[in-house]
């Protein structure tokens, strides 16, 4: 009697322990596949324009809106190079019907590094239901 406790002990324990490690494994997926490419195929909402030096990597956008509200979009990018590199950046919103709405916002500068770095927009027109992101290297690159 006293072997099948044991048994039974141990199968919890096993199977406890194969638990707890298939749970620390997926969170390690999730957070590594936020740091991946997103393809401009599988994402085409963000576009990279001209002649990137570096290559340049980027995460799955947040964007908030609501109904007669802003709409705000922030997209997580960096370099995979120990390098810095000044870009220019804006947003263009869009309509339901798919009609950019005016003003489009004026180019941003931004300096991008290996780590994340937030690209951000927003339009308060409530018509916006949708975005695109355009990034473009400035005439700069920095060695670190």
């Amino acid at each position: 009697m006293k072997k099948h406790i044991y048994i039974i002990i141990a199968a919890f324990t096993l199977l406890t322990i194969l638990v707890l490690a298939s749970a620390c494994e997926s969170q390690q997926n999730h957070q590594s596949a936020s740091l991946q490419q997103l393809s401009e195929q599988s994402y085409p909402k963000i576009e990279l324009q001209g002649d990137f030096p570096v290559k340049v990597v980027y995460g799955m956008p947040s964007v908030q809106s609501s109904p007669y509200k802003m709409m705000k979009v922030s997209v997580p990018i960096r370099l995979t190079t120990d390098k810095q590199l000044a870009v220019k950046y804006r947003y263009i919103f869009y309509d339901s019907a798919n009609s950019r709405i005016e003003p489009v916002s004026d180019w941003r500068e931004r300096t991008l590094f290996n780590n994340n770095t937030y690209l951000s927009g927003s339009t308060e027109n409530p018509t916006a239901s949708d975005w695109r992101l355009e990034i473009k290297p400035t005439d700069l690159t920095y060695a670190r």
